[in-house]
């Protein structure tokens, strides 16, 4: 509840096909979440695809902050006169 997790009627955590939560950065996975079907063999496939999906996630951020970080025009560049 702390979170703010969006929740079924049965108090299962409403995740989407990469095991994203309403919540930026959180993922779940297995017999907490909304899946119908609660089998180890489902929830394993479920934390692989939950920790892919995180990789990706924070792969995409720090691709991001290294793109903004780039100088267009280095200082070390020469200036027209």
């Amino acid at each position: 509840e702390e979170l703010k997790l969006k929740l079924d009627n049965e108090k299962y955590i409403i995740v989407d096909e990469n095991m994203k939560t309403n919540v930026k950065g959180v993922f779940a996975a297995g017999d907490v979440t909304n899946n119908k079907l609660k089998q180890v063999v489902v929830a394993s496939g479920q934390g692989a695809i939950a920790a892919k999906s995180a990789y990706r996630e924070i792969m995409a951020e720090e691709w991001i902050g290294w793109i903004l970080s780039i100088e267009i025009y280095p200082s070390s560049s020469r200036k027209l006169e």
